[in-house]
């Protein structure tokens, strides 16, 4: 762990910054981590054994522990789930509010409540997990996402649930009220089933089986890839770039979002602000249609570049190997690459 530490949320016993990373121990005999999450300035880690450590700020009582006396632990300490209650499956955090999912699609909920993000109906911080009333318990949740202060849950057929803020229209609900309990969300008629679903700080997107996405919430950056920095309600379809791969990942900053495509491919859009989208400058403060990102070093891309204009397309497309008057070479990122009279005698 490495970072910002004033609340302990490093969890090295102490308030002090690292700058370069540092290894967090856990209790002994503790288990395997197998998943954690960071909220603001809080975390919580799920173990391999379902048990879950916790520690960071804690000054709304968001890592559960029944109090928010202590304003924040500096190591982690287990917090127990009410008695009887399943495995866990998932941890989600907001800025200042965590989220359980246990395995039989039940929800607990603990810590900062304001806009209701808690879902329990009311706006009262909760400091221990508390189960939330999910409006048909037949059809239980299967994965959950947090923004700063909004949710977004999808159940085992397909419904999406959302609750919380909605200054930003990040509800997708049509309007900008909070909702203080877990609310139906609705997409345009004859959209295949929800997939999978992500959420940014103030904006939320939906992954569909057809491999159609939706996009809702704040665009004051182009977060949401429509062409446009205006605000949307309700879910609105993104267009991708024709010949696009079908998208296998979505992942959403605060102001920003990428898609990582099945070939490979990453699409990037809004905020640049700090060179978060990889283009090589933060020149282009920001972005708004999915726009191809190269992950090749410079070096490299130039040497790929001139190797194809070497190598025949028919040879290149008739073998699954090398081209036999090709030995392999070894490329270092800061030697100029090579000019094509010296590539033809490699």
């Amino acid at each position: 762990v490495w970072g910002g530490n004033d609340k302990g949320q490093l969890g090295l016993a102490d308030t002090a910054d690292r700058n370069t990373p540092t290894r967090l121990s856990l209790p002994a005999g503790a288990a395997l981590i197998k998943q954690i999450v960071e909220g603001l300035e809080h975390n919580l880690a799920l173990l391999e054994d379902g048990q879950v450590y916790v520690w960071g700020d804690n000054h709304k009582g968001q890592l559960g522990l029944g109090d928010d006396a202590r304003k924040f632990l500096n190591t982690p300490t287990r917090l127990n789930l009410p008695a009887g209650a399943a495995p866990i499956k998932q941890m989600v955090v907001g800025a200042v509010h965590s989220l359980a999912l246990l395995e039989n699609g039940q929800v607990y909920v603990w810590g900062g409540n304001h806009n209701g993000r808690l879902g329990l109906g009311h706006t009262d911080n909760r400091s221990t997990p508390t189960r939330l009333d999910l409006p048909n318990e037949a059809d239980p949740i299967k994965q959950m996402v947090a923004g700063w202060a909004h949710i977004v849950a999808l159940t085992n057929t397909g419904q999406v649930y959302v609750w919380g803020g909605n200054d930003k229209g990040q509800l997708g609900l049509a309007d900008t009220a909070d909702r203080h309990t877990p609310t139906p969300l609705t997409f345009p008629a004859g959209a295949a089933p929800i997939k999978q679903i992500f959420a940014g700080s103030y904006h939320s997107l939906a992954l569909l089986e057809s491999g159609q996405v939706y996009v809702w919430g704040w665009n004051h950056n182009g977060q949401l890839g429509l062409g446009d920095t205006d605000n949307r309600n309700t879910p609105t379809p993104l267009k991708f770039p024709d010949g696009a791969a079908p998208i296998k990942q979505i992942v959403a900053g605060r102001f920003h979002t990428l898609a990582l495509l099945e070939n490979g491919q990453v699409y990037v859009w809004g905020s640049n602000k700090y060179g978060q989208l990889g283009l090589g400058d933060d020149a282009r403060k920001f972005l708004n249609t999915p726009t191809l990102v190269s992950l090749r070093p410079p070096e490299l891309q130039q040497l790929m570049s001139r190797l194809e204009m070497l190598i025949p397309p028919s040879s290149a497309e008739s073998s699954n190997h090398a081209p036999d008057d090709l030995t392999p070479f070894h490329i270092t990122a800061t030697a100029p690459p090579a000019p094509p009279t010296a590539l033809l005698q490699l």
